[in-house]
Parts: C-alpha cells; structure tokens; sequence
C-alpha cells in the first residue's frame, strides 16, 4: 500500500513538474513575443518620429527675401526645399544680372541657426550668369558629410545668414582683382524660427574652456563612405577670427595611416561653429560599424589668429596650444 502511494506521488509529482514546466514555457513564449512588440513598437515609433521630421522639413517656407542688390545684380531666396543629393534642407535662388559683366557668385559666409557653418565648399563658384540672364541656383545648407545639420544639433532650419562673393568671371578666378562685390549678410527666416531651438548644438562633452575659447565633443561617427569624424562644437568670444589646427591625433593609441593631423577649422569673431576631425577609414578604423567600437580618441589643437595663420608651416599667429585631449565616445 504504500509502495502504491509512493508510486501516486511519483506520478503526481512528474504531471506537477510537466505542468510547471508547460507554464513556464508559455510565460517564456509570452515575454519573447512581449519583446517582439516592444521591438516592433519602437521601429513604429523610430518610423514615426522620421516621418514627422521630413514633415516639418517638407513643410518649411520662407517668405521671398532679396538677399543681394547690387548695381543691377539680384539675388531673391525664394522657397526653402530638401536637397536631391543631402536630403537636407537647401535654398532656392534666383539669380538676375542685369550688370554690364558677366559674373560668377560664391557663398563666403553661412550660418544656420546661428551655427557658422564649415567652409568645405565656400570659395566654389554657385553659378555664371552672363550679362543680361537670369539663373535658378541651390543654396544647400548641408556643408560636406551625411546629415551634417542633425550631428550638429540641428534639428528644424529656422534661421539662415549668408554672405555672397561677385567676381568678374571674364577674370581668373584666383585673383582678387575679380572681385566686384561682397555682399552683407542676409537673413533668411523660416517658417520654424519662433520654435528654432539652438540648446542642442553646444551639447557634448567640454574638452577646453580657456583664452575665449570653448571645444565640445560631440560625437565620433561616419564622415562619409570613406572616413569617420570627431564633431567639435567650438565657440569662439575673442575679437578675433581663430583658426583651430590639429596635431598628434591618435585612435585607441593607434596614429591613422591617413588625416586627423593638419585638420583646420576657422571660426569667425564672436561666432559658434560646429565642424568634423576628419580620419579615413584604415586597419585602426576600417569601416564604419567599427567607430562604434572606439574606446578613446586623442588630438592635440593648436589656436591661431587667422589673420595670421599660414597653413602647416610655423606658429605665427599662435594664441594658444591646448595640449593634448582626450575624448571617449
């Protein structure tokens, strides 16, 4: 008989454990497919929240604003769109030369937000427009790498300044003799500037605060297909355009093959600017999955005044040497 019990139990105890074990497994099942949802739930929000930012780009105008008039030269902002290649805002213009030239135009100043924007493409002609014709132009607002404005904090354009260069263009384009004109800075308002929120571009962490200088890191991420930057946000208070210059750049103590030495940024007198430290891709870094994986960034920046800074050479114009930083992502 009490074999027989014994047995019962067994039995009982083997159904108890089956039973407990279906139940833990349905609860597996429910937080795996919980897990799912969630996942599921933040891609429709990821999706979302793109959505609604292309919506706001889509949805940005500016009122007509003549940006130049000049002995016959007119240039008139006159819709703000994304561009075809960045996908990020840029300017349409148009472009009226009624002088006796034939003239080439050039941006020499940008801001966005306020943000001096990088001169990688400042000094490149915008257009021709011979004498007496009429030109539509893209101003983009996107200076050289992928989603540029969003690494620099900005998130909705609500505020664009610009500065033109004319030149003759019967004239080589290097002399300074062809220069006929530069024009104030012009400002364009967005539909989005009473919301325009500025906070985000000076956010990272501070590497220097010294000589009426301030250096921030942003983020280290893909530059382009072919390299990786280290964003700075650096804010300049002297009178004084400063050149930034770097020097002994290192990635996780490794030197690059190529870049990150002799990168220069110039910030113009009482501005803000955000630009990128930019290293191409090597055996250190070979392609952009593995920035992720970057544990600590070292740069040496030296300041100049710009006024008299002459690129790589010596340390004429040098105000200050920040010695060496170091930044981890």
């Amino acid at each position: 008989m009490k074999r027989k019990c014994m047995r019962k139990l067994g039995k009982l105890s083997l159904v108890l454990v089956l039973v407990l074990g279906m139940a833990f497994s349905a609860a597996g099942c429910g937080n795996s497919g919980g897990s799912a949802e969630q996942k599921e739930e933040k891609k429709t929000e990821e999706k979302k929240e793109s959505s609604e930012k292309k919506s706001k780009e889509k949805d940005l105008t500016i009122d007509e604003t003549v940006l130049v008039d000049w002995e016959g030269l007119k240039v008139t902002a006159t819709s703000i769109e994304n561009d075809e290649y960045s996908k990020e805002p840029a300017i349409k213009l148009l472009i009226e030369n009624d002088t006796e030239y034939g003239i080439s135009i050039a941006v020499s100043k940008l801001f966005v937000n306020g943000c001096y924007m990088p001169d990688a493409y400042f000094g490149v002609n915008l257009c021709d427009v011979p004498a007496g014709k009429k030109a539509n132009e893209t101003l983009p607002l996107n200076p050289s790498s992928d989603e540029f404005l969003k690494k620099a904090g900005i998130d909705t354009v609500g505020s664009v300044d610009v500065e033109f260069t004319v030149r003759d263009s019967s004239k080589d384009y290097y002399d300074d003799s062809s220069v006929l004109y530069t024009s104030d800075v012009a400002n364009i308002q967005t539909s989005a500037y009473d919301n325009m929120d500025t906070d985000a571009i000076a956010e990272g962490t501070e590497l220097y605060n010294q000589n009426g200088v301030r250096i921030v890191a942003k983020e280290l991420s893909a530059f382009s297909s072919m390299d990786y930057g280290l964003y700075l946000y650096v804010e300049n208070t002297t009178d004084m355009d400063i050149i930034l210059q770097s020097y002994d750049v290192s990635v996780d103590g490794f030197v690059p093959e190529e870049g990150g030495d002799m990168n220069s940024f110039e910030i113009p007198a009482g501005t803000y600017s955000v630009d990128a430290l930019v290293i191409w891709y090597d055996e250190t870094v070979p392609d952009e999955s593995a920035v992720e994986d970057v544990k600590e960034m070292q740069i040496g920046l030296k300041i100049f005044d710009a006024a008299n800074w002459f690129y790589g050479y010596d340390d004429e114009g040098l105000i200050a040497d920040t010695g060496m930083l170091t930044y981890t992502p």
